[in-house]
């Protein structure tokens, strides 16, 4: 698979896509906004519990998912792979119980935090990244780093989330409730995965060789981007559970801690899933995010999402869907109208169903991007 890799890789191109990235990231003038092209190429196809009890079944997956298919369509993608132990390294830091299903990333088990009804942020104790999920991401991280020297393609950091997805996977459902009847003790808590975000984080950085201040980001998932450079803000920041929070909770018992986690990397991406339009403009209002990215497109208007980002000159990290049997010219065209004479601001990451339709979308979207006067 390695060898594949080195027969597959052009430095010059990934160069080229790593640029355009930047460019965009930064409003700078792009020729084209920058594309990457996601397609099925799974040739092993390992449960999720192989990938995650065999390093090289994970190293072969992460290859075959995020790297092959942009080194085969030669888009604008930055090759990366990552420890994929999923959303729970950090809670299992601080010891909560990870539940591993057969062929979906693991959870983690709320740890017992409540004594007598009530929340005890005291019991949380301090994290130990020495052993459980923490140990195994840098040792994937090692072995990924020694497999794939010299090969051009970066290992990213694996998945920190952010405050309140830490928290409230740490404490459970009834962080909702602690809102209200314990708000202390839940700003506490998070005042802890804050502190636990950025060092790990830092931990991470400082193993695969990444600056602080920028990085490699993408994940092989439908609602998710790959092959994505953060040229100037270093994290990633998910929030799928604030999106159940109202504003003013989130203003409390977010906006802060997200401020905290993005200072030290120059701020950086934050994303969600779910109907977020409630939040949306805390959010870009936030010092350190750079760029956002929704889970769900679906969900809004493609030129609303455009309009707000590009006005507060924060870029955005559009994944959609090719439908099957559609005209591409005439899905490209929409996101060219909207995007009008200044396309930059804007990284796209589109799922397709097979090569052919990818080769067909990079031809179209050249075509497309080029005829604009």
């Amino acid at each position: 698979m390695v060898a594949e890799v080195k027969r597959l890789i052009d430095m010059e191109t990934i160069s080229k896509g790593m640029k355009r990235q930047s460019d965009a990231w930064l409003f700078r003038s792009v020729d084209q906004p920058p594309l990457t092209i996601n397609f099925p190429n799974l040739k092993h196809n390992y449960s999720y519990r192989e990938v995650f009890e065999d390093l090289g079944k994970m190293l072969v997956t992460q290859i075959e998912t995020n790297v092959i298919p942009h080194l085969m369509v030669r888009d604008d993608a930055v090759p990366a792979v990552r420890a994929d132990y999923g959303v729970c390294i950090i809670p299992n830091a601080f010891g909560c119980e990870v539940m591993i299903m057969e062929d979906n990333t693991p959870w983690a088990k709320a740890k017992r935090l409540f004594v007598d009804g009530k929340l005890d942020a005291s019991l949380l104790g301090d994290p130990d990244f020495g052993k459980g999920l923490p140990a195994k991401t840098l040792e994937v991280e090692r072995f990924f780093i020694e497999k794939l020297e010299d090969t051009g393609v970066r290992v990213y950091l694996a998945d920190t989330q952010g405050p309140f997805n830490l928290a409230h996977q740490i404490v459970g459902e009834k962080i909702f409730q602690a809102l209200y009847l314990q708000p202390d003790e839940v700003k506490e808590i998070l005042s802890k995965v804050t502190e636990a975000y950025i060092e790990f984080t830092t931990i991470q950085k400082k193993l695969i060789g990444e600056p602080l201040v920028s990085g490699a980001h993408g994940w092989d998932k439908t609602d998710g981007p790959s092959g994505l450079w953060m040229c100037k803000g270093g994290v990633r920041l998910c929030e799928d559970s604030a999106a159940l929070l109202s504003p003013r909770h989130y203003i409390e018992f977010c906006r802060g801690y997200n401020i905290q986690c993005f200072s030290p990397f120059d701020g950086g991406l934050w994303h969600s899933c779910g109907k977020v339009s409630h939040i949306l403009g805390i959010v870009v209002d936030t010092p350190g995010v750079k760029a956002i990215h929704l889970g769900n497109p679906e969900l809004y208007r493609f030129e609303d999402i455009r309009r707000i980002t590009f006005e507060k000159r924060i870029c955005l990290v559009w994944k959609d869907r090719m439908p099957s049997g559609v005209d591409v010219h005439s899905f490209v065209a929409r996101f060219a109208e909207a995007l009008g004479d200044n396309p930059t601001g804007i990284i796209f990451s589109i799922d397709v169903e097979s090569f052919d339709d990818a080769i067909r979308l990079k031809r179209a979207w050249i075509d497309t991007f080029h005829r604009i006067p």
